[in-house]
């Protein structure tokens, strides 16, 4: 009965992230990561021409390699579009369900049920939702997470290491992430198997090594919380306002660190960012005014969590890990982050269905249902109506239809797509097909030394800020297009161009 159970739960879980999957609009890591999948196909080099490289250069923010490979196939098989660069993560968010009811089980062979509730909520809770439906390496690290504990905790020590290990090269949260679960896994299971540590450990060295001395140093120290510190300005004047013992004892670096990590590591757990405003910091990491969670868990999952205080022992495993997974993305400069703590979603489940398991009567049962049903319908409406219409600068709306008014009207004339929202030039290669070969030859990413770079022009398209008034005096054919933001502060009023999106305009003389 499970069995079949479990089927439709999975089906339902594929239907719910597969569905309109062109929406939201491609993001920039998103099109990186088909034309990159695209170009390793065609050439076996990535965007640079390097072979098969384990961490791709991409916009200079090294991006771990796995999901582009995943992508290579669905390439080869659907051709380079959304859906291609999507579907590994919409089937292993699908498959999740599925791997949380094995987790329980295995974990408490008697807790048929509480796996069976946690696989349905994971099914319709809108942080996994959200990631499962968009190419996020966050959501196959959750996957591998999952996978990788089951592995361990049903003794298959080697491929546990395995899977643990190629989550390293999936996102660069798992760094932190993966030895936390690791320390978990030996508590939990008091066990050190060695052949475990030494696969695991092999994963580590190259890992550790780009960390230490590679291009993923350049990385940390730009997204790293402790290579901040409280701006001069700010310590003279706490100076100026007592004194250098004062500043020592109440403000110094150690407890500015210390209060950021903190601020960032507790709202995770805030009510506002689970079920009221979802991550507040990038409104494209969560549907608008509601939160990661439906509604009726913060109840549940309130209760859940006296359940699992009164008895630690038995959920103990869950316990350990609500407490490290905010972690990585605590340290990182966001005052809050969806992405890097989409891992949290599996002990918020957990924890949820503990309070839900709590229920005995059945008219209660039935008034739960309908409110998580109410719940779901409204954050499907904010998700499918709402999400790219309030803030749609954030959601990138409209570079697909800028390219495609390019390629439908640059006839002999000279081209310029703006910068102004970041990385034009992947939309242009991912839209276009560009050649790999082509693309190869003269790539060329200018960067200021850390974190992301920019490319000025692919053959003869420029992809900077256009001068308007320029363009317009000049005799040259020309085809631009601008963001809606570039039209005003040059002075110009947005019904002289053509209107291709809420935040793209074009013109061409």
């Amino acid at each position: 009965m499970n069995k079949k159970i479990l089927i439709i739960i999975t089906i339902l879980a594929l239907i719910v992230r597969i569905i309109k999957n062109n929406y939201p609009p491609l993001l920039w890591d998103e099109a990186s990561i088909g034309y990159n999948a695209y170009s390793i196909l065609q050439t076996g080099r990535d965007e640079y021409g390097k072979i098969l490289p384990v961490i791709f250069k991409s916009f200079g923010d090294y991006k771990p390699g796995l999901y582009i490979y995943l992508v290579v196939p669905f390439v080869a098989l659907f051709g380079l579009n959304e859906l291609s660069v999507r579907l590994p993560s919409i089937i292993l968010g699908s498959l999740l369900p599925l791997l949380i009811y094995i987790l329980v089980t295995t974990i408490n062979p008697k807790a048929k049920k509480i796996g069976l509730i946690s696989a349905i909520l994971l099914v319709f809770n809108p942080w996994n939702i959200h990631f499962s439906r968009g190419a996020w390496e966050s959501n196959i690290l959750v996957f591998e997470l999952v996978l990788a504990s089951i592995l361990f905790l049903k003794n298959k020590y080697n491929l546990s290491a395995i899977v643990f290990g190629l989550s390293l090269f999936t996102y660069q949260a798992s760094k932190l992430l993966v030895p936390f679960m690791v320390i978990n896994l030996f508590l939990y299971q008091k066990t050190f198997p060695k052949k475990f540590i030494a696969i695991l450990g092999l994963f580590f060295i190259p890992v550790v090594y780009g960390m230490l001395f590679g291009s993923d140093a350049n990385r940390l120290k730009v997204m790293n919380l402790m290579t901040y510190t409280r701006p001069q300005n700010e310590i003279n004047i706490i100076k100026l306002e007592s004194n250098d013992i004062d500043y020592q004892l109440f403000y110094s670096q150690p407890l500015y660190f210390s209060r950021n990590f903190l601020m960032r590591y507790f709202n995770f757990f805030s009510t506002k960012f689970l079920t009221f405003e979802g991550d507040w910091n990038t409104m494209r990491h969560s549907a608008p005014y509601t939160g990661v969670l439906l509604y009726p868990s913060l109840i549940f999952l309130f209760i859940g969590l006296l359940t699992a205080i009164k008895n630690p022992t038995t959920h103990k495993f869950f316990i350990f890990w609500l407490l490290f997974a905010p972690i990585p993305a605590a340290l990182s400069l966001d005052i809050i982050q969806a992405v890097r703590g989409l891992n949290l979603s599996i002990p918020l489940i957990y924890f949820t269905t503990l309070g839900l398991t709590s229920i005995k009567s059945k008219p209660i049962i039935i008034f739960t249902f309908i409110i998580y049903l109410c719940s779901f319908i409204y954050y499907q409406d904010l998700y499918f109506n709402h999400l790219t219409k309030i803030k749609p600068e954030q959601s990138l709306v409209g570079y697909k239809e800028a390219i495609n008014y390019v390629k439908e009207n640059n006839a002999n004339r000279q081209t310029i797509i703006t910068n102004f929202y970041g990385q034009a030039y992947i939309y242009y290669l991912f839209y276009n097909q560009y050649s790999p070969q082509s693309y190869q030859k003269q790539a060329n990413l200018i960067t200021n030394g850390v974190d992301t770079g920019v490319v000025e022009n692919v053959d003869s398209v420029q992809f900077k800020t256009p001068d308007i008034r320029q363009i317009q005096n000049s005799s040259a054919k020309t085809i631009v297009i601008l963001a809606y933001d570039e039209i005003i502060r040059q002075g110009y009023n947005t019904a002289d161009f053509v209107k291709i999106s809420p935040i793209f305009y074009a013109y061409q003389n």
